[in-house]
């Protein structure tokens, strides 16, 4: 039998990167490499030529990377959907839920989602979907390093995915309950699994300062907050273990201070039996190191449960599209010229006797020839002409056109937001459409909020094409003896 693929999985910090190559069998989990890269001065962008280098150096021998990207890179959020059973339904709902909450106006935004377990709210049955998503600008960055290391993504993912991986590799999370927490270096994740679902996901800073008892204290107060939220929102839901991930100075007291607290048997994440033998000499170094590498670990790990929420999902679905798209070309081409050259080749024996009135034929071709290039000019003009005509009357017409953009516009307006100019221009290939306006709140949370959902609106319309910021400018105003905070703004999209 074929040995099994080895996958890379690799993560990315604000000042390393971290790999472990995994080979998955039915008989168990191999680990075949591992490495940590520190970032050079310039940051990721500058680190393929190193990747590849240790790479070669390391004997590294997989080629497809599932990757963590760092944060604020990548986003996510959990919601609690109906039941439902169409697939494209499901699609347009997780469509219409990316788009909400985002931290800035995102002008081409990749998302992916997956189910990941089922609840109940007051007797009605829920779905859990957890949704990530990313501005595609940002991940251009990692494609361009995968490729200057010669590795290609077999998927980006969020850390909520990769802890429900590490769980599943475990196994037995069929009948129980359990809390998981994520110590990273700037941040930490906390995550509830109940009979192998996720529920309640969530993020918090930390900022780690070498002192066991900062730790401590940060790590209690934020798991009874969760511990609280999941009392509140689901009635009888108690976790029966605490597991701790991530590498941790004094691990046995910190444990030892989160069981005392909450009164809940709190361990450190044990992988199952890892078959390190193919390291050698560097077994002992994976195993003293096992926590610094456990997101890659649940990363590279391919078993049958694995999480598939994959933020390339939609960009393979459209390479594989252009790739067919690509043959379907290629095959009428190659068709075309093979018919072109059996006609020459008939023409040819069939024009021999006939050739000295082709010569005639050709002499009177010539004759005609700067005629028939002002017919081309005119005719060329005329279409034009049409082309511009057919535009207008799109653009004027009562169903189609100006009507419906500036209705949906109209509806789409908060109250908090005045719109003082709305131009309409024309270019000699397209139109465009100019939004000048305020946006007027009580604090500037409210007025990003309320441009922030107005800006998705214009980007999610499928009458309108790219739409870009012209300017945005944020002040205070008074009203009365009241400090208002207003955001002044103008944007421009084009119209399709």
């Amino acid at each position: 039998m074929a040995k099994a693929e080895p996958f890379i999985g690799l993560e990315v910090t604000s000042k390393k990167i971290r790999l472990v190559e995994l080979v998955t069998l039915p008989t168990g989990i191999e680990v075949t490499n591992f490495a940590t890269l520190e970032l050079p001065q310039g940051g990721l962008k500058d680190a393929g030529p190193k990747l590849q280098s240790l790479l070669q150096g390391e004997d590294f021998r997989g080629e497809k990377v599932n990757a963590l990207l760092y944060y604020p890179s990548i986003d996510y959020l959990q919601v609690s959907l109906p039941p439902i059973k169409s697939k494209a339904d499901l699609s347009l709902v997780a469509a219409r839920e990316a788009k909400k909450d985002l931290k800035s106006p995102v002008e081409e935004l990749i998302y992916a989602y997956e189910l990941v377990g089922e609840s109940e709210e007051k007797g009605v049955p829920k779905k859990e979907v957890l949704i990530a998503r990313a501005s595609t600008k940002d991940t251009k960055e990692y494609f361009q390093v995968l490729k200057a290391a010669d590795l290609r993504f077999n998927s980006i993912t969020v850390i909520p995915s990769v802890l429900l991986n590490l769980f599943k590799m475990s196994g037995g999370l069929k009948e129980e309950t359990l809390a998981g927490i994520l110590v990273g270096e700037e941040k930490g994740t906390i995550v509830i699994l109940h009979q192998g679902n996720l529920r309640f996901p969530r993020d918090f800073p930390l900022k780690l300062t070498g002192e066991a008892g900062g730790l401590q204290v940060r790590l209690i107060a934020e798991l009874k907050r969760s511990l609280l939220y999941l009392k509140q929102r689901v009635r009888g839901l108690e976790p029966q273990r605490i597991i701790l991930l991530g590498d941790i100075d004094k691990p046995q007291e910190v444990t030892g201070a989160l069981t005392q607290e909450v009164g809940i048997k709190t361990e450190m994440y044990l992988p199952p039996g890892l078959d390190l033998s193919p390291l050698g000499d560097r077994m002992e170094e994976f195993r003293n190191s096992l926590q610094q590498f456990i997101l890659p670990l649940g990363l590279a790990w391919n078993g049958p449960e694995r999480s598939e929420l994959n933020l390339l999902a939609q960009e393979v679905q459209a390479q594989k599209m252009v790739h067919w798209a690509k043959i379907v070309v290629e095959a009428a081409a190659l068709l075309f010229i093979t018919l072109l050259i059996l006609r020459f080749t008939w023409l040819w024996i069939d024009g021999r006797p006939h050739w000295k009135s082709i010569a005639g034929l050709k002499a009177d071709l010539s004759e005609l020839q700067p005629k028939l290039q002002e017919m081309d000019r005119v005719n060329e003009e005329r279409r034009q002409q049409e082309l511009k005509l057919a535009l207008l009357g799109k653009i004027k017409g009562p169903k189609d056109g100006w009507a419906k953009i500036l209705r949906t516009i109209s509806l789409s307006i908060p109250p908090e937001m005045y719109l003082e100019l709305l131009e309409l221009r024309e270019t000699p290939t397209d139109w465009s459409l100019k939004l000048k306006g305020q946006v007027t709140g009580a604090n500037p949370s409210l007025t990003n909020k309320c441009f922030n959902e107005f800006f998705s609106l214009l980007l999610t319309s499928p009458d309108l094409g790219e739409v870009k910021i012209e300017s945005d400018k944020t002040g205070s105003v008074m009203k009365g003896s009241t400090s208002l905070s207003q955001r002044d703004f103008a944007v421009v999209t084009k119209v399709k």
